[in-house]
């Protein structure tokens, strides 16, 4: 039997939005999580992606995301105008 890794996703922008896509749509893959940072997409499933609900809530905390039960991060998040935040995002994901 092949191994499922639990991924967590940040970032649900243009990009962000094709990748979680391949994540559920991929038996290899289960996600746990995902973290916005828009205000109206924070609950939501991932029908904020044109997919049918996986019961994944959609969180706006960086505390709650880094809670998650994940194999692995995908990163996917904008660095426009914040690099800092994102090198101190990606420092945290690797304690």
């Amino acid at each position: 039997m092949s191994r499922r890794y639990r991924v967590a996703d940040y970032g649900t922008g243009q990009i962000g939005k094709l990748a979680l896509r391949q994540i559920l749509d991929r038996s290899e893959f289960e996600l746990v999580g995902h973290l916005v940072h828009t205000k109206s997409k924070i609950g939501p499933d991932t029908e904020i992606v044109g997919r049918p609900a996986t019961g994944v809530k959609a969180v706006g905390d960086f505390d709650e995301f880094c809670g998650f039960d994940a194999d692995c991060v995908v990163y996917l998040a904008t660095d426009f105008g914040r690099l800092s935040d994102e090198v101190t995002d990606t420092l945290r994901f690797a304690q």
